[in-house]
């Protein structure tokens, strides 16, 4: 049963041809697909339509021809919405997305601060007598301070290029197969989403995630290149 442009209540039978899974059960349970023609000749229509969906390939291009159909059909009886507005929930899920993405590096921000911080700290203790000297020979204690903050960045540089080269390496492993999640799908129905993701190396994560390890490195090596400066020669001498 639907309603047509003129408010009359009709009804129609159709023969089932075949069942479809999205994987979301609550659209499962409401949607039928039916043909255009059938749509129009029941709803007296003629060759009208009433709505037209154009998909992107992703996203992020859809603000383009949004602006040029709002220019190209702006006097007209028409009502262009993006995605955003047709489906808000999506827009919601992409929002916490990027919140969970922040959640996760600043925890990678706090382990890249104990990490460094530790290592840089056991270094400048095993290294008292050689920064001592050091000191003692003549080498300013700002010399002593950005050598240690050198350093820091130099080993989270070091780490950093490994680790990513890993990942990527792994991701591009991944980006043709996928990662199949399907052990999980049931939770995934709720969401309509495919349980086979496939992950994407883009440069705006590579310089997000490198650009803040290198800050975090920087903020770590701050105290212990602090604390190489006020190392006495005398005690550092004699620690060894």
């Amino acid at each position: 049963m639907a309603q047509r442009p003129n408010g009359e209540m009709v009804s129609e039978i159709f023969f089932l041809r075949g069942i479809l899974e999205t994987g979301a059960p609550q659209i499962d349970r409401t949607l039928a697909l039916i043909p255009l023609n059938a749509a129009q000749a029941w709803f007296k229509m003629g060759e009208s339509v009433t709505d037209i969906v154009i998909r992107a390939s992703s996203h992020e291009d859809t603000a383009s021809p949004l602006q040029r159909f709002n220019q190209a059909l702006s006097g007209d009886d028409y009502e262009i919405l993006a995605w955003q507005d047709l489906d808000p929930m999506v827009r919601q899920w992409l929002e916490f997305s990027d919140a969970y993405g922040l959640i996760i590096i600043l925890v990678v921000v706090a382990l890249v601060l104990t990490e460094i911080l530790n290592t840089m700290l056991i270094a400048l203790y095993e290294r008292q007598k050689e920064l001592g000297i050091m000191i003692a020979i003549g080498t300013r204690k700002s010399q002593i301070f950005f050598m240690l903050l050198i350093e820091a960045v130099i080993l989270i540089l070091l780490g950093g290029a490994l680790g990513y080269g890993v990942g990527g390496l792994l991701v591009l492993h991944l980006s043709d197969s996928g990662i199949d999640l399907s052990y999980f799908a049931n939770a995934f129905k709720f969401f309509y989403m495919d349980p086979v993701i496939l992950p994407l190396l883009t440069l705006d994560s590579a310089t997000r995630i490198l650009g803040t390890t290198l800050v975090a490195a920087l903020l770590a090596g701050l105290y212990p290149a602090w604390r190489a400066t006020k190392i006495e020669i005398s005690q550092s001498l004699r620690t060894f």
